[in-house]
């Protein structure tokens, strides 16, 4: 059963967001946040190439569609799903700051309609943002936490991520 999920990352106001169709609870998608992308560098290499199938156990992103840019990453792992798509249907959302972007869980009204329709997706159970230097997650688009970084264990010299020397070369040259 899938845990549909977005991951993002904040900055200058804006969050640029991604949709992540399988394991998205902390337990599984916080986690590789946080052991395979743990800079800003890699969140925004990350999500540059859109929405994603799931990350595997071994921290390679699965792609919903090919995207120019992903070209680019060949010194790095990351794979297509078999269902190829066109990028226009994957391309990274942005929202205007985090208020916006907790909107798409919103759904507390008396009725149980939601409060900001227009953005709202029923699919969504969990939100990933980093900002403030570090994953953080909400599962109501209100109050928001760190990612737990107890059972998340670095050998030597993998602080970095795996994409931060792609994203600090090249992704503003990209965008």
């Amino acid at each position: 059963m899938s845990t549909n999920a977005l991951i993002s990352y904040y900055e200058h106001d804006r969050v640029h967001s991604v949709y992540i169709h399988w394991d998205g609870n902390p337990a599984e998608t916080g986690k590789k946040l946080c052991k395979f992308f743990p800079t800003k560098s890699d969140a925004k290499a990350l999500i540059q190439g859109g929405n994603l199938s799931q990350i595997n156990e071994d921290g390679v992103p699965v792609y919903y569609s090919e995207y120019p840019s992903q070209r680019l990453l060949e010194n790095f792992e990351y794979k297509i799903h078999e269902n190829n798509e066109c990028f226009n249907l994957n391309a990274p959302v942005e929202y205007n700051g985090i208020d916006h972007f907790g909107e798409v869980m919103l759904c507390n009204r008396s009725d149980g309609r939601p409060w900001y329709p227009e953005t709202f997706q029923e699919n969504i159970e969990y939100l990933y943002v980093f900002m403030k230097g570090a994953w953080h997650v909400s599962d109501n688009g209100i109050d928001w936490e760190e990612v737990d970084w107890d059972e998340v264990i670095f050998a030597k010299g993998e602080q970095n991520g795996i994409w931060s020397e792609f994203a600090e070369q090249g992704l503003e040259e990209v965008a």
